[in-house]
């Protein structure tokens, strides 16, 4: 759907909001916030002690670079902040599943308590209301199959402690259990401990005192106390920082209550305790699945086009399904994938991560006029209980993401009204000039037959919404902006700060794929390619079991990240043309090398840049590599078409064995397209095979998933048993 006449909008430059204590690395180099200035940010370079300034188009430019992006640590350098500087690539997904598990529990507990202590009177700390509400509570959020273990309620206590560390701090990593650890603990008189309670709370109180003026109130009081003992009975003074201390244990929202009053306290804290004023790009998004209402034909559009009117009738009808995740704030679509098979974790984990990437090159793909280039870190994630909401994968990587996951009762779709009334427009608007609509309903449907009718196969589907989201959608006046256009509502509200999202290695970290490895002394190996460093053969040298868990960021196989015990190392390809070259580029021309049916496969750099090039430059690359029209890549298709590039593939600096356009006029392989998931669509030589007996239709078309048994636990895979190192290889490239 391409309206000719729109006018092409310009790119809008986003104002990224960074808090004090923020941190960013590039090129080797630290950075920390320092403020923001009018038109830019204003960040000390801690390699060299100096000041330098950023403006919002630099800040963008930075973030958006493929090889060397700006990479942020929220919150890095701040006091709660200490121990993830100290290892700045631990996440909670890097925690065994009793660790992760447990924290979550916590989380989610602190978070609804402190939601119902908002909105509920009735709802206090005291043991009697905690027993009244916390048992039900407990109950909610253990229900479903994906938690490995019920846990018991603990003590009251113990609830109020986790309540008040997440109240300091809602990092999930504030939350982890910390048995067994050494802590050196200051005890007091009963009268100086008095004291020093009496004067920490009177920081919280609308004369406002600096720390410095009530530690000197609390020590003149003491020192009455010691004119009236005898020597050997002296109270001791507590110190400042002991007093600092104890000040910054107080919850943020009591201290903002107690020194600038109710309202400002409201403002400040009202997203975390009740999320129901949405005023912020990012501060609530929403997702959710929806069964398009249309009958797809289960083909691809060139082979389609190739059938004989006999074979067209027999292939077959499906319905597919969309995940999509929209901004609340500005009711701009921050991402969607379309997939045949049922959603489970894979299709909500890869959804949310297209909110965080600027997706203007896919809407260019898709011949969109305007950019696509709304991406940030959300704040909180409203979801239902569906099982892959809930499944611990995407729980973890929400919480890596710095996201809250926001979880409604089960049945109030009005808690995520926004996405619900998004699919409506879609079913009402985005379908109206297809063929095979099946109308949402029954009678409105009436006596039409959507498979008779349907003729859109299933790789037109996502360009087609496409087109219709970022150039119709975005620019049509919405009742819920009182008129205004979803684009013209960014542009607004970009000016109240935007949270960036993850880059570089930190986003190979957060939504990276695992797979095990064993270090040699050439260094790593996958897919045929090489990767080598000094910190990872440290790590060789220091185990007995040189197998090591590796992520691999699809968009990107230019580093891996290698986990070695403590946090994330990023180890990179020996070769850097592999910098910026996207899983499925490179298993496509792993595809083409296996039709030369080569023992050994010879590439010459210049022959893998101009590879690389080619590829950048395909159409149906560009599209597959957006994601849109399939589920996503799992630990278990990855291992399953590596072990298909049996043959070892050298990079070297000699000649190459093959053309340097050996992939320009590259015919994309049922092969590849098993390799990245795509599989069941029906060849030429199944459609001219004698019509069998209709068989059941298949689940994901017609049945709703919650209905479906939980697919997401898949059987372990064998490993790498298959897949051997080059050890003659040269790790210099040579």
């Amino acid at each position: 759907m391409t309206l000719a006449f729109f006018e092409p909008n310009k790119p809008i430059v986003p104002i990224f909001v960074f808090n004090h204590g923020d941190g960013f690395t590039r090129f080797g180099h630290e950075f920390k916030f320092v403020s923001a200035e009018p038109g830019g940010h204003l960040l000390l370079n801690l390699t060299n002690d100096i000041h330098v300034g950023f403006t919002d188009e630099q800040m963008k430019e930075m973030f958006d670079d493929p090889i060397n992006p700006l990479v942020y640590y929220p919150g890095r350098y701040l006091p709660e902040g200490a121990r993830a500087a100290m290892h700045p690539q631990t996440f909670v997904g890097d925690l065994d599943e009793d660790d992760q598990e447990e924290v979550l529990l916590k989380t989610m507990f602190s978070e609804r308590f402190v939601r119902m202590e908002a909105d509920n009177p009735e709802c206090t700390r005291s043991d009697a209301s905690m027993s009244r509400f916390v048992p039900p509570m407990f109950k909610e959020i253990q229900t479903g199959k994906t938690w490995k273990t019920q846990r018991a309620i603990p003590s009251w206590r113990t609830l109020r402690n986790w309540i008040r560390t997440y109240e300091r701090d809602p990092n999930p990593h504030s939350l982890v259990c910390r048995r067994g650890r050494c802590q050196k603990n200051t005890y007091f008189d009963a009268e100086v401990e008095a004291l020093l309670r009496e004067y920490t709370l009177k920081y919280a109180t609308d004369e406002r005192l600096p720390m410095y003026r009530l530690h000197s109130k609390m020590k003149d009081a003491i020192d009455l106390l010691n004119a009236e003992r005898p020597a050997d009975k002296q109270l001791k003074v507590p110190s400042l920082k002991t007093f600092q201390n104890r000040v910054n244990d107080l919850p943020p929202a009591f201290i903002e209550l107690g020194r600038n009053g109710e309202e400002a306290a409201t403002r400040k804290f009202n997203a975390i305790h009740r999320g129901q004023e949405v005023i912020r790009l990012g501060q609530r998004a929403e997702m959710d699945e929806w069964r398009i209402d249309l009958r797809t034909l289960l083909s691809l559009s060139p082979f389609w086009k190739t059938l004989p009117p006999e074979q067209k009738e027999r292939v077959p009808k499906i319905t597919l399904w969309m995940t999509a995740i929209i901004d609340v704030a500005s009711r701009c679509l921050l991402g969607f994938r379309v997939h045949r098979k049922a959603p489970s974790r894979t299709t909500a984990i890869g959804t949310l991560e297209m909110a965080t990437i600027d997706k203007t090159a896919i809407a260019k793909a898709y011949g969109c006029i305007d950019p696509w280039e709304f991406a940030l870190t959300p704040s909180s994630i409203a979801v239902d209980s569906a099982t892959w909401y809930t499944a611990t994968a995407f729980r973890v990587t929400v919480a890596d993401l710095g996201a809250t996951l926001f979880l409604p009762p089960a049945g109030k779709a009005s808690a995520r009204g926004t996405i619900e009334r998004f699919f409506r427009t879609c079913s009402i608007q985005a379908l109206e000039e297809l063929t095979g609509r099946t109308w949402g309903s029954i009678e409105a449907k009436g006596d039409r037959n959507p498979d008779e009718e349907a003729s859109v196969t299933f790789d037109e589907v996502a360009p087609h919404l496409t087109r219709f989201f970022v150039d119709v959608y975005h620019n049509t006046p919405h009742a819920g902006l009182n008129g205004e256009t979803p684009r013209n509502a960014w542009k607004r509200l970009r000016k109240l700060g935007i949270t960036p999202p993850p880059t570089g290695e930190r986003r190979r970290h957060i939504f990276g794929i695992n797979v095990m490895r064993t270090i040699a002394a050439n260094g790593i190996r996958y897919l045929g390619i090489h990767y080598q460093s000094r910190e990872l053969q440290h790590i060789r040298r220091r185990r007995r079991n040189p197998e090591v868990l590796i992520r691999i960021d699809r968009q990107n196989l230019g580093a891996v990240s290698v986990w070695d015990g403590d946090g994330w190392v990023s180890v990179p390809a020996v070769h850097e043309e592999f910098r910026g070259m996207s899983y499925w580029a490179w298993s496509a021309a792993c595809s083409e090398l296996r039709k030369k049916n080569l023992q050994e496969a010879e590439l010459s750099r210049s022959t893998l840049r101009k590879a690389k090039a080619d590829m950048a430059a395909h159409g149906e690359m560009m599209k597959i590599e957006a994601g849109l029209s399939h589920e996503g890549l799992t630990e278990d298709v990855y291992l399953a078409w590596e072990k298909k590039i049996d043959f070892p593939i050298k990079i070297t600096n000699k000649a190459s064995s093959l053309p340097e356009d050996f992939v320009k006029e590259m015919v994309l392989s049922e092969e590849f397209y098993d390799a990245i998931g795509i599989t069941g669509l029906p060849t030429a030589a199944d459609l001219s095979k004698e019509k069998k007996a209709p068989e059941k239709e298949e689940p994901d078309g017609w049945v709703d998933p919650r209905e479906l048994p939980a697919t997401d636990d898949a059987a372990p895979s064998e490993g790498d048993g298959d897949l051997t190192l080059d050890n003659s290889y040269d790790s210099t490239g040579e």
